[in-house]
């Protein structure tokens, strides 16, 4: 039997699963077979901003590449923490997403120009400035994942999760200030 189609959105939501902010106004076509997924082109709106994705699959693994702009709004919508209304404006993000069997890694960075940060020290800066952001998931196992998070020179975070009762939920982890990678605890 052989499988092929394609599935053409049109103004759809596509919801990312269950804490993640959802896709909305979707455009375009995925197109897949028995062991292959493509989308040459989908718009959508994504945490307040327009954002675009592509995808293939090569050699069994599926590549997708997206990147669009993030507003204040749409991250204080998408993630309901007071310290979001502390920011204004918006900032072009990039990301990367590798599913491999049922494993996902993914990675998301940031200049975030364009956003300005009214939060204390270390963390406030001015809508022009420039401090990388980078958040990545590295999967190894499907119960188990690790999770980085960098911002600027300020703070870097490692945190190794754990699947129990249906949630990932951190079984040990490393913060650094001031500059350098965050390491886990022996």
């Amino acid at each position: 039997i052989t499988v092929a189609g394609s599935y053409l959105f049109q103004n759809n939501m596509v919801m990312l699963g269950e804490g993640m902010p959802v896709l909305d106004q979707v455009n375009g076509a995925l197109q897949f077979t028995g062991s292959t997924v493509a989308i040459p082109n989908i718009s959508a709106q994504f945490l307040g901003g327009p954002a675009a994705i592509k995808a293939s699959t090569q050699q069994g693994v599926i590549q997708i590449n997206a990147n669009g702009k993030a507003t204040a709004a749409g991250l204080g919508k998408a993630f309901p923490h007071p310290m979001l209304q502390r920011l204004q404006g918006s900032a072009n993000w990039n990301g990367s997403i590798t599913l491999r069997k049922k494993l996902a890694n993914a990675v998301f960075t940031s200049n975030l120009k364009g956003l300005s940060s009214s939060l204390p020290l270390p963390f406030n800066k001015a809508e022009g400035e420039s401090v990388m952001l980078r958040l990545e998931r590295k999967a190894s196992v499907l119960e188990q994942d690790m999770v980085s998070f960098n911002y600027g020179n300020v703070l870097a975070a490692q945190l190794e999760r754990q699947q129990q009762d249906g949630q990932m939920k951190v079984a040990r982890g490393g913060i650094r200030l001031g500059g350098g990678e965050a390491s886990l605890p022996a």
